[in-house]
């Protein structure tokens, strides 16, 4: 058999990713699994890699292992046909193998199991502190690497589905470190926070010991864990896993993909996101789904590609490992849509100038998970992020290892609506300002932590109640949360803006805005919640209000875009290019399922600051060149309306 060389996954920019779960009760596994069915997959979507099912939640095997659970019968082995059909036409096969959540493990060995609390065993997730990794997943994991040839893991149901443990072994290792015999079971207990760190940090020891252990025993072989150093585990990448990755919420998947994909795209490393082929809702329990359509999917991957990743898909296995031809149907199209665009996007850099602080210290310790911003951890942050993205300003999203050296690239930083900051990222902030930059605080929380910078003396909190913003003269944006009761100014600190009790331009107000000279540079604090209202309700106004701070701040942009309809603006570079990527987000992806209609984007203006006139600027993918008007250090440059994703091309 000839087989040709696959690309490594730094290298990959398109794939799919199939899997079903596999159960004890499944039967005939691999009946329908032929090679004219993996070849089908191949001349379709010609994907870089393929992602298939080996092993999931349920802990089963979908493949005939040496060790562990598996169904009762198979017809054929599955993988054998993908890996030969794969390898002969030189497409990389990654594995989707299920890491700490593994039920029937934990069923079969309750020793191997997490506690959710004392004596409490969990019925699903491995303990990081057991013998789990060493006495079944490592086994496999080598087995596949080994005896099956394939070129890498996709490691799900990790960081997320990791708990805090309170298993015989976890208690052990706690009073080892701190001579405590209990462990606390409360956000209220003086301890919690060292306990949270101390079971995360068992995590990172478990995923450095089999990412290790593969990469000496099967060389070659590439790792990547599920949503590892992401918005569920924002830390400067220090495992040696070989790619970044995560599947965002099938639901409102344009917003989960604009928030994942800047985390993701900020940790310099290679990295790709998946959607999910199909939409529903975890909080119906999955109980409803429906195919997308190739629209929504690329109208997803448009935004992805925008920000340098690589895209795939996610689409079930049939209860036998096979597949259906009809996601191919759907998926097609996406994949030349894809294509079209890889010269002009994959692994760019970000010339955003402006950064929204996504803080390490902040998330863990306002997180009710280990590792996951559910519960409302992140709302606030995602609707900050959503105001300045939909306000058409580009922005990276940065976590505290980044603050070092943000100076460098970044013109203003956002801080918004935490209510903890480390010592250290608090001092970067500062310094980041004292060097000139300009540093923006987001809520009255975040304002109390630069309380002595801002020149503030800031009297208590009132009840949850209603303010109104005066974004200007004409406009009262209604807010809701608490507010400072008095507020008191330093000389040199400016007051601005209005903070209204009652919806009545004439009534008593508070100041909505504080702002310092500080070193060469100046901070400025909006002391009211806007995150949380504008993700849940898009509100125009708090959108104007805050394009209209920033406006202040950085009042010569990289570029700004006018006109009409919904457009995400992600300026990146490669070498001296300047690639402006506009992707239309129109659409009901917020409250609707699936739909098959996206109203164009434009005609739009650009004003872009340039140092001199450009030899050339084109529109791509369609391969057109649009005419430059260069005065005063700015160039306006229009583009005709598009569908989706253009991306204007302007060499210097």
């Amino acid at each position: 058999m000839t087989i040709k060389p696959r690309l490594r996954r730094a290298d990959s920019f398109f794939g799919i990713h199939y899997d079903f779960h596999c159960q004890t009760t499944d039967r005939d596994l691999g009946k329908r699994v032929t090679p004219d069915m993996v070849q089908a997959v191949i001349d379709r979507l010609k994907p870089d890699y393929i992602q298939i099912d080996c092993k999931g939640h349920p802990g089963v095997t979908s493949y005939p292992s040496r060790f562990g659970t598996q169904p009762r019968n198979f017809i054929r082995d599955p993988l054998k046909i993908w890996r030969r059909e794969t390898a002969r036409a030189g497409v990389a096969l990654f594995m989707h193998y299920s890491g700490v959540w593994d039920t029937a493990a934990v069923t079969q060995h309750p020793a191997w199991a997490a506690h959710e609390k004392p004596g409490v065993r969990s019925k699903r997730i491995a303990s990081a502190f057991g013998p789990y990794v060493d006495r079944l997943m490592l086994p496999q994991l080598l087995e596949l690497a080994k005896d099956y040839g394939v070129d890498g893991m996709w490691v799900d149901g990790e960081c997320w589905a990791t708990i805090r443990d309170y298993s015989p072994r976890a208690l052990a290792a706690w009073q080892k470190v701190t001579g405590k015999k209990k462990a606390p079971t409360s956000p209220d207990d003086p301890d919690w926070h060292a306990f949270s760190e101390f079971c995360r940090e068992a995590f990172r020891r478990y995923v450095q010991h089999y990412v290790s252990t593969m990469h000496r025993e099967a060389p070659g072989i590439q790792i990547i864990s599920n949503w590892l150093y992401s918005s569920h585990m924002p830390e400067t990448p220090a495992i040696e896993i070989d790619a970044l990755s995560g599947d965002f919420w099938p639901h409102d998947s344009v917003n989960s993909a604009r928030f994942e994909g800047r985390i993701l795209a900020a940790q310099n490393m290679p990295w790709d996101l998946m959607s999910w082929g199909f939409a529903t809702r975890s909080d119906a329990g999955f109980k409803h789904r429906t195919p997308k359509t190739s629209l929504q999917l690329q109208q997803e991957a448009a935004l992805v590609l925008a920000l340098g990743g690589g895209y795939q898909c996610y689409f079930n296995q049939h209860r036998d490992a096979s597949i259906s031809q009809h996601d191919l149907d759907l998926y097609a199209p996406v994949a030349e849509f894809c294509r079209a665009r890889q010269r002009v996007c994959h692994r760019t850099q970000s010339a955003a100038e402006v950064a929204l602080l996504y803080s390490t210290s902040a998330f863990y310790r306002e997180a009710s998970a280990l590792f996951a911003p559910w519960g409302g951890t992140a709302d606030a942050y995602r609707g900050v992020l959503t105001a300045l993205i939909e306000a058409r300003i580009p922005v990276d999203a940065i976590h505290d290892g980044h603050l070092a050296t943000a100076s460098a690239q970044y013109k203003v930083i956002v801080v918004p609506e935490w209510s903890h900051l480390s010592p250290t990222a608090r001092r970067q902030l500062l310094a980041f300002a004292q060097a000139g930059g300009q540093l923006l605080l987001v809520g009255l929380n975040t304002a109390r932590l630069f309380a002595r910078e801002l020149g503030l003396k800031i009297g208590p909190d009132t009840d949850e109640q209603r303010r109104y913003w005066a974004v200007d003269n004409n406009t009262l944006a209604g807010l809701y949360g608490k507010f400072v009761k008095t507020i008191r100014a330093a000389r040199g600190t400016q007051l601005s803006g209005r903070l209204y009790v009652e919806h009545d331009h004439a009534g008593e107000f508070l100041p909505a805005v504080a702002s310092r000279n500080l070193g060469r540079g100046r901070i400025t604090a909006l002391l009211a919640p806007i995150g949380q209202r504008y993700l849940s309700g898009r509100d125009v106004s708090v959108r104007k209000g805050l394009h209209a701070l920033l406006a202040a701040l950085l009042p010569q942009p990289l570029v700004t875009v006018t006109g009409p309809g919904e457009v995400d603006v992600v300026p990146r570079r490669v070498g001296n290019q300047l690639r402006i990527n506009l992707c239309n987000t129109g659409g009901p992806h917020v409250t609707t399922f699936t739909w098959d209609q996206l109203p164009p984007v434009g005609p739009l203006t650009l004003r872009v600051r340039l140092k001199k006139a450009p030899k050339s600027v084109r529109l791509e993918p369609e391969g057109q060149t649009l005419r430059c008007r260069y005065a005063a250090g700015h160039g306006q440059i229009n583009v005709p309306a598009f569908a989706i994703h253009s991306v204007v091309l302007i060499d210097p």
